[in-house]
């Protein structure tokens, strides 16, 4: 297989799709079964835009992590900026009165468009993945170590907690820069601090 000829082994499975879409149940079952048959134990999906009955989008969380608690698999809602999930009360209220119900944290939602960065430590406890790369407040993605995500803090904030799952880094190719030199000095930077 060539996952393990490359050393890649799956962590989580990013369900990339509107929650609005009409085939957004089915293709939530058949993400379960793939990932209950690679034995991936998060599935990352995406919340509803701000402003969405906030109701509908408990309900649809709360059915959806009761099917992937049947299967072994946590539902990690991506804290995405503009989503129900994109804000740290919202997100802390879902996951504390939902079970199987976690975070996936992406701290760029809360470092671009942000100065001061918005303080995200009081979902720490509820982070069953995390999305890295390099943000400033204007723009989401810079070259790595030119940012200002402190990455120090949020892995001694996720070591508090227990974590102890992997970080996923979550780089898109930049223009004009050499994206394997980009994802070898995101390597570097996170073990130098592990």
């Amino acid at each position: 297989m060539c996952l393990t000829s490359r050393q890649i082994s799956p962590i989580s499975l990013f369900l990339d799709y509107a929650p609005q879409s009409p085939q957004y149940a089915s293709k939530f079952v058949a993400a379960l079964q793939l990932c209950q048959a690679l034995r991936i134990g998060v599935v990352v999906v995406k919340s509803s835009v701000q402003g969405s009955p906030y109701n509908e989008e408990y309900e649809r969380f709360r059915q959806m992590a009761q099917l992937a608690n049947r299967v072994g698999v946590s539902v990690a809602a991506l804290t995405e900026a503009n989503t129900i999930a994109g804000t740290i009360d919202s997100i802390q209220s879902l996951c504390g009165s939902l079970h199987g119900l976690t975070v996936a944290l992406d701290p760029s939602h809360f470092i671009y468009g942000h100065k001061p960065p918005v303080d995200y430590e009081s979902i720490i406890p509820y982070v069953s993945h995390v999305h890295l790369r390099d943000t400033t407040s204007k723009k989401f993605q810079v070259q790595i170590g030119q940012g200002e995500l402190e990455y120090n803090r949020l892995v001694a904030q996720l070591n508090r907690q227990g974590y102890s799952r992997a970080l996923c880094i979550d780089l898109a190719p930049l223009p004009n820069i050499d994206q394997d030199s980009e994802l070898r000095k995101m390597r570097l930077l996170v073990e130098s601090i592990l």
